[in-house]
């Protein structure tokens, strides 16, 4: 543990199952009062038969667990789907690295996968990048974003969570097409370094900024500096975000601010889905990509909603209408609804900060939106890697009680 939080308790976990909700009930209040001495993490294979009515409780100390344990069960009767979502770039962040290598083995083995084709075909150390954090060059966001997205997902389906389908966003399609299986995680890895360096080429950056707008509005906005601004991506009815030069984008500002829409720039390393695009889409569509197959589970298209072939993603084209087409995770999310057929969703964004779940939330109104490293509620006074540690192993929990690892059992973490 760092040495600013000396005496900081690592958050541990107790999970229980019973037949019934009274037998359940009851072997909560019998550990609510038991000292806390359960960790866990991982699910290991079991033939027997699984008990239908579950409790897991993640917390630091006996007090919180007991609070937890005796919270009043609630089953959802209703059918569920998992998905899984991975967010495009400006989802990055400070990781402890070295904290999730020791303490998740399917994590560490993607990790170093990903380590050794960043060095080849980059020069550069994942391990840094990912511990620095924020980035201001495309090669360091988009790799950050894409192995710590897609190495945390390799967790979760060792663990035995499975996805019934993925959701990307924009750069998470290539995080998407390693984890359904459509790709190779360590050529796609490579593909997505040299991309980035394709896209660091670029002389003008450009700006992103989020605008609580109808795309009818943005589009406008767009039309009056065509060749300049372009809806870079929608995310929901009032959610689109607008891409292109500073100077339009300031433009785009001041017409927002008149009609009092709210908006923010994003901190991004560069306009994606934007005019300054147009410049390097043919080039990204000339790099070398992975063989693909056909995926282990939906992954429905960021640019149009549509369920993913081998074919279609092994276009060249296509590669470049994804640098500048607008990113429709409006679209991905209408297809979600539509996969689920009145089952209740519950998503797992895998990212350092959930991005996603704002749009999700109001598209999937009935859906549950959980980060796969992020806490339900803020802990103050605690180290990067207690509250990484504990968010995974909250999201799993949550997980867990909703029945989703099935044929696996909770043992230590």
């Amino acid at each position: 543990m760092p040495e600013d939080f000396p005496n900081e308790a690592s958050p541990r976990a107790v999970a229980l199952s019973a037949e019934s909700a009274e037998e359940l009930a009851a072997l909560c209040g019998i550990a609510a009062r038991a000292p806390f001495s359960y960790d866990f993490h991982k699910f290991t294979p079991h033939d027997a038969a699984r008990a239908k009515f579950r409790r897991a409780a993640v917390a630091s100390d006996e007090a919180e667990a007991a609070k937890i344990l005796l919270t009043p069960i609630e089953q959802a009767c209703a059918p569920k789907k998992l998905a899984f979502a991975f967010p495009g770039q400006g989802a990055a962040g400070a990781v402890p690295v070295a904290e999730l290598r020791r303490i998740l083995p399917a994590f560490l083995k993607y990790l170093q996968i990903a380590e050794a084709a960043v060095e080849r075909t980059a020069g550069a150390s994942l391990t840094r990048i990912l511990e620095k954090g924020r980035n201001n060059t495309a090669l360091a966001e988009h790799i950050s974003v894409f192995a710590y997205g897609a190495a945390l997902a390799f967790q979760y389906i060792d663990w035995g969570f499975r996805p019934d389908f993925i959701l990307p966003h924009s750069l998470g399609e290539f995080a998407a097409l390693a984890v359904s299986g459509m790709a190779d995680f360590a050529e796609t890895a490579e593909f997505v370094c040299r991309r980035a360096l394709v896209i660091d080429s670029i002389k003008e950056r450009g700006v992103m900024l989020h605008a609580e707008a109808p795309l009818d509005f943005a589009e406008g906005l767009a039309s009056r500096h065509a060749g300049e601004l372009s809806v870079a991506a929608v995310n929901g009815a009032r959610s689109v975000v607008l891409s292109g030069t500073a100077e339009a984008a300031g433009c785009a500002e001041r017409a927002l601010d008149a009609a009092r829409i709210p908006h923010r720039r994003l901190r991004v390393p560069y306009a994606a889905h934007s005019p300054l695009a147009s410049q390097i889409a043919e080039k990204i569509a000339e790099l070398p990509f992975p063989a693909l197959n056909e995926p282990s589970c939906p992954v429905f298209s960021s640019i149009d909603g549509n369920p993913l072939t081998a074919a279609e993603v092994s276009r060249p084209s296509r590669r470049a209408e994804q640098c500048l087409r607008p990113a429709r995770f409006d679209k991905v999310l209408d297809a979600a609804r539509n996969f689920a057929q009145g089952a209740q969703i519950t998503a797992v964004e895998f990212g350092v900060h959930r991005t996603l779940a704002g749009a999700g939330l109001a598209a999937l109104q009935q859906s549950r939106w959980l980060g796969a490293s992020s806490m339900k509620s803020y802990v103050a006074d605690k180290s990067r890697e207690y509250c990484f540690k504990r968010g995974i192993m909250e999201t799993a929990a949550a997980l867990w009680e909703e029945g989703f690892a099935d044929g696996a059992e909770w043992t230590e973490i």
